[in-house]
């Protein structure tokens, strides 16, 4: 007893390292302990992810894709084996036009690596997306996208490209996507942001429609029947309603990460900025500068299944201290004008769609973000220098040449190989040259219409404080 008396302060000072040891080590995504942008997303080679499950678990998942259960599993990337975490199919249209098909099981999933065990990680990954390129027979639109956001200082999900098995059974290639989760916002230095993924309240009634509807060419009167005029979007148009978060089901229903009241708060006061009859300063709640990055790659990849276009999702919302931004998603759709391609027949067509005009077939009073962003001189300055500055540039399609390239080379013998593919390989090979010949066109075309604006009358505007 005397020797714990006086040995009571030296157990003291020891149970406080042990505390801190273990909060550093358990609790905060350190860049010591988060090692996984080395490992998984290293994107020189195709990986190997092993996933398995109970057998009758699996067989529940295949006979009732669309619930996405959560089931228990474990999964082995290259040589690191992750025991008891969480699968789920993931996915909205393109999964019901799986399902429909009794062909192909070849569903996209998420794994999150914690949701049976708090702190557990992929080599501090918290969770992860697999993408089964449904909607891209190029294999790259992902990636080429994620790359242009990144090339203009967008925070943009690590990538790479992987073999999937499912109890030993190879479902052929995937692309592994970080998902936005809170190692991604460690890994970007935003630990304190708040992220949210919207979604329209009617993408419910859009999924029952599909499921009647199975041929590819009624799926554009589909989605105009279902996102009409009076369709209920929940907030995910970002419309300003009214002060109450409970009237933006499609925001807050969708947060990625906790939101205090008091950020609920601010995401309205951030709607109202926006609105037609607003006098407040929507500088206050929103970050123009990103935000001017992000539209300027919109532009450029010409992406109308996001904000911009008849369905308003596929974006991320960031708040941080320096305002809310957008954040890039999905883009299976992107590089061609998908809702109107009856006025582009060719690749020319399509890369020289208009640079400013980024939204399609609707009225700009339903996006008011976008509107409010194009009536702000501050904002096309940022949004023009980062065109002029990065995308019009012959370096620019150039290197991005080189990245489809170098991918096509990487994966074209696993695409070759890959039993559960939507497309045959004509296909694929006619999507990789349709995307080299776009970037390179798009490029041109931009310069072009840039050297237009830049007129005697109306100067191009640069400004040397905007830092990229």
């Amino acid at each position: 007893m005397k020797w714990l008396y006086d040995n009571l302060e030296y157990l003291f000072l020891a149970l406080i390292i042990v505390a801190l040891l273990w909060f550093t080590g358990i609790n905060l995504n350190t860049s010591a302990s988060r090692t996984y942008e080395k490992a998984l997303f290293d994107d020189s080679y195709v990986h190997r992810v092993e996933i398995s499950l109970d057998p009758l678990d699996y067989q529940k998942i295949l006979e009732n894709p669309t619930e996405k259960i959560k089931y228990h599993a474990n999964i082995k990337i290259d040589s690191e084996l992750v025991s008891d975490v969480a699968i789920s199919i993931r996915g909205n249209a393109t999964l019901y036009e799986i399902a429909a098909n009794e062909e192909n099981e070849k569903y996209s999933y998420k794994i999150n690596f914690g949701k049976w065990h708090a702190g557990r990680t992929y080599l501090g990954l918290d969770s992860l997306i697999l993408n089964n390129f449904h909607s891209d027979p190029s294999y790259l639109r992902d990636r080429l996208a994620f790359k242009i956001m990144d090339e203009v200082g967008v925070d943009a999900p690590l990538n790479s490209y992987a073999e999937v098995f499912i109890n030993e059974t190879p479902l052929g290639v995937y692309l592994a996507v970080e998902d936005y989760d809170d190692s991604f916002l460690a890994r970007t230095e935003n630990s304190d942001a708040s992220l949210i993924k919207p979604e329209p309240l009617a993408h419910d009634r859009f999924k029952e429609a599909q499921i009647r509807h199975q041929t590819p060419d009624s799926l554009g009167d589909l989605v105009a029947d279902v996102f009409s005029e009076d369709y209920d979007s929940g907030g995910a148009e970002l419309v300003y309603l009214d002060d109450n978060p409970e009237s933006y089901p499609a925001i807050f229903d969708n947060s990625l990460t906790s939101l205090s009241a008091k950020e609920k708060r601010d995401i309205v006061l951030a709607l109202e900025s926006i609105s037609p009859d607003s006098s407040a300063n929507y500088e206050n709640y929103w970050n123009v500068e990103a935000l001017a990055r992000y539209a300027a790659a919109q532009s450029y990849i010409i992406n109308h299944d996001s904000y911009i276009g008849i369905i308003p999702h596929n974006y991320i919302l960031e708040m941080t201290d320096r305002g809310i931004t957008m954040l890039p998603w999905d883009y299976g759709l992107a590089f061609k004008n998908n809702w109107n391609e009856g006025n582009y027949q060719t690749t020319e067509d399509h890369a020289r769609a208009p640079v400013e005009s980024l939204i399609v077939s609707i009225d700009e009073s339903r996006r008011p973000l976008w509107a409010k962003l194009q009536s702000d001189s501050n904002f096309n300055a940022r949004f023009h220098e980062t065109l002029k500055n990065i995308l019009s540039t012959e370096t620019f399609s150039s290197t991005l040449e080189t990245f489809i390239s170098e991918n096509y080379d990487l994966i074209k013998t696993h695409v070759l190989e890959d039993p559960e593919r939507f497309i045959d390989m004509a296909d694929f090979e006619s999507e990789v040259e349709y995307l080299k010949d776009f970037t390179r066109l798009r490029s041109e075309s931009i310069s072009e219409s840039l050297n237009a604006l830049a007129t005697p009358s109306e100067p191009f505007l640069i400004r040397n404080d905007f830092k990229i």
